[in-house]
C-alpha cells in the first residue's frame, strides 16, 4: 500500500510539473514586468535595443548617427534620399563625421564636400589645418587632398577675400604654398591682375596651364604694354614669368611688333628680352621679309659712372 501511495505522489508531481511548463511556454519569452515608476523607453532606445546598439551619451553629430542607421536599413534610391535630407539639415560640426561616413562612396563624398564648401568653407579650412597639425588626424592623405582640392577650387570663386585672409592667417602650414597658388590661379579668368599680384606676393612657383595662358592672352589683347609693365612690376619666379611674358609678346607681336621690340629694347629686365623675342617670332611668321630687317632687342648695359 505504501508503495502504491508513493507511486501516486510521483505521478501527481510529474503532472503538475508538465502543466507549469506548458503554461510557461505559452507566454512570450521577451515579456518583462515593468515597474510603474520606470521611465518609458524612447523610440531611439527601443530601436537601439532591437539592433543590439547603444546610444552614445556624447554624440558629436546625432544627424550622422541617424543617417548611418537609416542607410543600414535602406537600399537603392532611398539611400540617396537619406543623404540629401541629411546634407540639407547639416551644420558645420556635422561634416567631419559625414566625410568619414562617405569616404568609401565617391559620389556621396562629392556631395558632402560640395555642401561643406557651400555653407562653411572657413570651417572646412580650419578642420584641414587642425588635421594637419594633429598626428592622429582623422583624414588620410588621399582624403585630405580630395577635400583641399574641392575647397580651393570653389572657395576663391565665391569669396576670394575670405580665402586670401585665411591663407594669410595660417602661415606656412600644411600645403599652404600649393593652396595659395590654387587660390590665386582660380581668379585668373575673373581678375587676372589680382591673381598675378597675389602670386608675386606669395612667391608661388607653379606654372600656368593652358587655361591660364589663354586668360593672359585675352588680358593682353586690349593693352599689351600695360600687361607687360604690370608683370614686370609684379615679378613671378623665373619660369612662371617667362611663360606669361612670352604669351604677352605673342599677342603684342600680332598687333604691333615694332612697338613691342622698341619696348623691349629700352628695358634692362631679362624678361623684356624674352618678350621681344616672342614678338619678333610672331612677326616673322606673319611677314618674314619685314621681320628680317629687325634684329632682336639687346638688353642695354648699365652705364658705368
Amino acid at each position: 500500500m505504501k508503495i502504491l501511495v508513493n507511486s501516486l505522489l510521483i505521478v501527481i508531481a510529474a503532472a503538475i510539473g508538465l502543466g507549469v511548463g506548458f503554461l510557461l511556454r505559452g507566454k512570450p519569452k521577451h515579456q518583462q514586468i515593468v515597474s510603474v515608476n520606470s521611465e518609458p523607453q524612447t523610440i531611439a532606445k527601443r530601436l537601439s535595443a532591437l539592433r543590439g546598439q547603444t546610444v552614445p551619451r556624447n554624440d558629436d553629430s546625432p544627424l550622422t548617427t541617424k543617417l548611418a542607421r537609416d542607410l543600414s536599413m535602406s537600399s537603392g534610391v532611398t539611400r540617396w534620399l537619406y543623404w540629401l535630407e541629411a546634407l540639407d539639415k547639416a551644420q558645420p560640426a556635422d561634416f567631419p563625421r559625414l566625410v568619414r561616413l562617405a569616404q568609401t562612396n565617391d559620389t556621396a563624398l562629392r556631395l558632402v564636400t560640395a555642401r561643406w564648401v557651400e555653407i562653411a568653407p572657413r570651417h572646412m579650412f580650419d578642420t584641414l589645418i587642425r588635421n594637419h597639425k594633429d598626428s592622429r588626424g582623422f583624414l588620410d592623405d588621399q582624403l585630405f587632398g580630395t577635400l583641399a582640392n574641392s575647397l580651393f577650387t570653389e572657395w576663391p570663386k565665391r569669396d576670394p577675400d575670405a580665402a586670401i585672409a585665411a591663407l594669410n592667417e595660417s602661415g606656412e602650414v600644411g600645403m599652404a604654398k600649393h593652396w595659395r597658388f590654387e587660390v590665386a590661379y582660380a581668379m585668373v579668368d575673373k581678375d587676372i591682375e589680382r591673381s598675378l599680384k597675389l602670386m608675386s606676393e606669395w612667391g608661388t612657383d607653379i606654372g600656368f596651364g593652358t587655361s591660364g595662358l589663354r586668360a593672359v592672352a585675352k588680358w593682353a589683347q586690349s593693352d599689351p604694354r600695360h600687361a607687360a609693365e604690370f608683370l614686370l612690376a609684379h615679378p613671378q619666379t623665373s619660369h612662371v614669368s617667362r611663360g606669361i611674358i612670352e604669351e604677352i609678346g605673342k599677342v603684342w607681336g600680332k598687333s604691333d611688333p615694332a612697338t613691342a621690340l622698341d619696348f623691349a629694347a629700352n628695358k634692362t629686365d631679362t624678361l623684356a628680352r624674352t618678350l621681344g623675342e616672342a614678338a619678333l617670332k610672331q612677326w616673322s611668321e606673319r611677314d618674314l621679309n619685314e621681320a628680317a630687317n629687325c634684329s632682336p632687342p639687346r638688353t642695354p648695359s648699365r652705364a658705368i659712372a
